[in-house]
């Protein structure tokens, strides 16, 4: 840069800065100023283009530049005292100059300022995390210093940081031109701000951390959301050690207790890493704990209750292909109420409560209703075999098909109706009987609901045939439905079949509950055992329905052959 250059640069800064005090003196109390108002909008835009000025300079290599626009932005506002980051409704906050409280508007400003210098140091990791000349590269790590200086303790880093991603979805700072400006156009791009704010803030809580402080971090919701891109950073800066630890210039012993003589830069930067890996997961744990705190204290949101129950009992009534067979052929029993009897099946299920709360992010809840459905499609294979007789024919001579065809007959000779073959899941049987619908072609028949068609195997001997999960198999069965067992049903929610509760609790209910359910402790003391409550739902599903058995004459089994088992 030559003398003019130089001269006119320097008239460009002064003349850019003079600005600053019509900004400065909308924050003085003078009546001839701006109102505060305006003076943070100026402060605004000013700011803006300091914040331009330093990027090109960055960018430029322009120590001299970088070093003197910095130095002014920073004796900005340099009389006010601020016991933490700065928010709008920060306490204590204090104008030596002017006296009194500071205003939020300048609160703002200055806000704006942690935040565009922020996104500067960003820019500066950027550069630095790719091969640089010698000489640019000691004055990234100069400028890096100067502007981490401005970040007095690890709180305020994170506390920047927070403020910088917010920043992203509404005050759209810079940062995303900046990147595009590296990248070719008229192409698809990623751009990598999240990950590189973050990597900001741990170098900048690198550089702070010492044995002792700070003792802990106040929780943040991000250490539990980003926890594994964190982990992933942490041990990235672990294997980069010789590229950022000069950045940082602290490759001095960590602990000032340490008797080692020289220092060992690897050792200390280590115990950096670990001390900071440290307090971002106490500060982890202490965020489960708020947000556990504020589900066992939430109200449950029913909208989010029926994003589960609607699915499940949908589900529940498209798996009710025995029912609905027994419907099309007469053979369901409708009763008013469970009858004195009923044992009943019940399915309990517990979930985090935080699924069903408001606040909840959680998606999928669909999924989750379609999944407790399953259990009532198993009841009813299950009650079905448990209603039939133990007993199956062996094949005294002939081949399957051939027995099959026999009993049919034997069945329809007693005066029986064949209108059920059941199978276990297996290819070669349903091959060997000729069974080839596979679930892939729709099954037509008189007996066949119209809406279970594909649940179907084929056709044999006129009789339908149909496959269930968990049946013997070692056998199959022939069933006159209506006289081989009975059916009885009451009312369910929806027509599903089944009833659906959702339980939550509070500290008197779940005190009662543990009470009644002594078993949920399982070693957990009593006040363990109520959080425990406090943060799940109770989800019951009961059958409305049950099977039992009937004639024994009319469901009659035959072996399968061994070499026939298990179609794998």
């Amino acid at each position: 840069m030559n003398h003019s250059e130089e001269l006119l640069l320097h008239q460009s800064v002064d003349h850019l800065f003079a600005a600053r005090w019509a900004v400065e003196s909308a924050f003085s109390g003078s009546s001839d100023a701006l109102t505060e108002d305006e003076g943070r909008d100026l402060g605004f835009s000013f700011f803006n283009a300091v914040n331009g000025l330093l990027k090109s300079a960055i960018d430029l290599a322009d120590e001299a530049t970088f070093a003197t626009v910095e130095r002014k932005w920073e004796a900005m506002f340099d009389e006010v005292w601020l016991p933490a980051f700065p928010h709008a409704d920060l306490a204590h906050a204090f104008n030596e100059r002017r006296g009194g409280e500071v205003q939020s508007e300048l609160l703002a400003l200055l806000r704006r300022r942690e935040i565009l210098r922020f996104g500067l140091a960003m820019w500066v990791v950027h550069l630095l995390e790719r091969p640089q000349p010698v000489e640019r590269s000691a004055f990234l790590h100069t400028a890096f210093g100067v502007l981490a200086s401005q970040f007095p303790n690890v709180e305020w880093v994170l506390d920047a940081y927070d403020a910088s991603t917010a920043a992203e979805e509404s005050d759209k700072p810079p940062w995303t031109m900046w990147f595009l400006a590296e990248l070719p156009d008229e192409a698809a791009h990623f751009i990598p701000t999240s990950e590189k704010l973050l990597l900001t803030a741990l170098l900048l809580c690198t550089r702070l951390v010492a044995p002792g402080e700070p003792s802990e971090l106040r929780p943040r919701d991000w250490f539990e959301w980003r926890h594994e891109e964190i982990q992933a950073l942490l041990g990235r800066l672990v294997q980069e050690r010789d590229r950022w630890q000069p950045v940082l210039g602290v490759a001095d012993a960590f602990d000032t207790t340490s008797t080692a003589t020289p220092p060992d830069p690897e050792r200390g930067w280590s115990q950096r890493l670990d001390r900071l890996a440290t307090l971002l997961a106490s500060g982890r744990e202490a965020q489960q704990d708020v947000e556990r705190e504020r589900v066992r204290n939430a109200s449950i949101d029913e909208t989010r209750l029926d994003e589960v129950r609607q699915p499940a009992l949908r589900s529940a009534a498209e798996y009710r292909v025995l029912r609905d067979t027994l419907a099309l052929q007469g053979n369901v029993n409708e009763l008013r109420e469970p009858p004195p009897d009923n044992a009943g099946l019940v399915a309990y299920n517990w979930a985090p409560k935080s699924f069903f709360v408001s606040e909840s992010g959680v998606l999928g809840l669909d999924m989750m209703g379609r999944d407790l459905a399953r259990s009532a499609r198993t009841a009813e294979a299950q009650q079905l075999f448990a209603a039939l007789p133990d007993v199956a024919s062996s094949l005294e001579q002939g081949d399957l098909r051939s027995a099959l065809s026999k009993t049919i007959e034997g069945m329809r000779t007693d005066g029986f109706h064949p209108s059920l073959i059941v199978l276990p899941i297996n290819w070669q049987v349903e091959r060997e009987l000729g069974l080839t619908a596979f679930g892939a072609t729709p099954v037509q028949h008189q007996t066949v609901p119209p809406s279970h068609q594909r649940d179907f195997c084929g056709i044999f001997e006129d009789v339908a045939a149909i496959d269930f999960a968990g049946a013997p198999d070692d056998r199959v069965w022939v069933l006159d439905l209506r006289e081989a067992i009975r059916f009885d049903e009451w009312p369910s929610d929806s027509d599903s079949g089944v009833r659906l509760e959702f339980r939550s609790f509070d500290e008197a209910s779940a005190a009662g509950f543990l009470s009644e359910h002594p078993e949920i402790r399982k070693g957990r003391t009593s006040e363990e055992a109520v959080r425990f409550l406090l943060e799940r739902v109770l989800i019951t599903m009961r059958l409305c329905w049950r099977i039992t058995g009937g004639n024994p004459r009319a469901a009659r089994a035959l072996e399968i052959p061994e070499e026939l088992r298990r179609g794998d």
